[in-house]
């Protein structure tokens, strides 16, 4: 009876993991839901995948959306019910860098536009591991993110998710930061 009780009281928390392809979403979600890297990982570059996770007495349920341009498009009927978006940088990826500031652009647009509805915001900037990716501080500057995301709290994260480092804080910051 105990067990069928703490089904009803967990509280189903939607989050949306994003960013363009190769950064690792995929990566990270099933390195969350099965405490792995998962090497035979199918790429969601043709579309999304949907996890739920329970954390902290709460059902996480990921939408994590492949990150080609077709994809993107998808972002929009999402972010209305998201309680957080996770965005997911490739730190060795300088040649995307304006790409990305578009999409950092254009989901804030999104997000400033929906009723009064404005999900929690964690960047995460993955590959920190590798000796040629950008420090936060080059992430920050190189993406504009004090301007482009000035209207809004947002977190920014170091994090490696094939060795793990900061991949276990993610529901920490997740579950302090989030008002459901």
């Amino acid at each position: 009876m105990g067990s069928l009780l703490s089904i009803f009281q967990k509280k189903t928390v939607p989050i949306l993991f994003l960013g363009l392809e190769n950064a690792g979403k995929t990566t990270l979600l099933h390195k969350l839901k099965y405490g792995e890297f998962k090497n035979d990982i199918t790429a969601t570059e043709n579309g999304f995948n949907c996890e739920s996770i329970v954390y902290d007495n709460k059902e996480w349920f990921i939408v994590d959306i492949g990150g080609n341009r077709n994809n993107r498009i998808l972002y929009y009927h999402y972010i209305e019910n998201a309680k957080a978006i996770v965005i997911v940088i490739d730190s060795t990826d300088r040649n995307r860098i304006n790409e990305l500031k578009s999409e950092l652009s254009a989901i804030q647009q999104r997000v400033s536009s929906s009723d009064n509805r404005r999900p929690f915001l964690i960047l995460l900037a993955n590959k920190q591991d590798l000796t040629d990716a950008m420090s936060i501080d080059e992430l920050t500057s190189q993406l504009e993110i004090n301007s482009v995301l000035s209207t809004r709290n947002w977190i920014i994260r170091p994090i490696s998710i094939l060795n793990g480092n900061g991949v276990d804080e993610i529901f920490q910051i997740l579950s302090t930061n989030i008002i459901l």
